[in-house]
């Protein structure tokens, strides 16, 4: 007894076998589309780029280093303070460096005990006052989110 043969035969790696010939062992293979393997990576393909376009969406350059956090804050720093004798007593000069150096408080202490001056647009800040003795300046500044910045000091002898 014959065995009843299908004249086509689909595989899962998107080829369909047709048979050609009823008497003849010949099959005919041709592409019937995309194979199972062709539709998922297609489909991770897809995937992918719909994540990056949606990371993309807010910043064209991607996300920042660290994600989407804003940057620590940094203490503001006092650097450059010196203090120079002038013909009517002495002048305290130095700069802020911090993300907004604009309007932050320089304090001063020790000699200058209570008393202060503010940093311009570029950090720059200057102080003159009439001093008879020789002794220590400090400077120190907090910007605004209340952190300290380093204690400057300037002696005068």
């Amino acid at each position: 007894m014959r065995v009843p043969t299908l004249p086509i035969m689909f595989r899962g790696n998107g080829l369909r076998e047709e048979r050609i010939g009823a008497s003849v062992r010949r099959w005919r293979r041709t592409a019937t589309g995309l194979g199972r393997r062709t539709w998922s990576l297609l489909a991770i393909s897809l995937f992918c780029a719909a994540v990056t376009l949606s990371a993309l969406a807010d910043d064209p350059f991607g996300p920042p280093i660290g994600g989407n956090d804003p940057p620590p804050n940094l203490p503001p720093e006092i650097t450059d303070f010196v203090g120079y004798e002038t013909p009517t007593g002495w002048t305290f000069t130095g700069y802020v460096i911090d993300e907004e150096p604009a309007g932050l408080v320089v304090r001063f202490g020790d000699l200058l005990s209570e008393q202060s001056t503010v940093a311009d647009d570029n950090g720059y800040f200057q102080y003159s006052v009439e001093l008879s003795e020789g002794g220590t300046v400090s400077a120190q500044t907090s910007d605004r989110h209340n952190v300290d910045s380093n204690v400057a000091e300037f002696e005068i002898t």
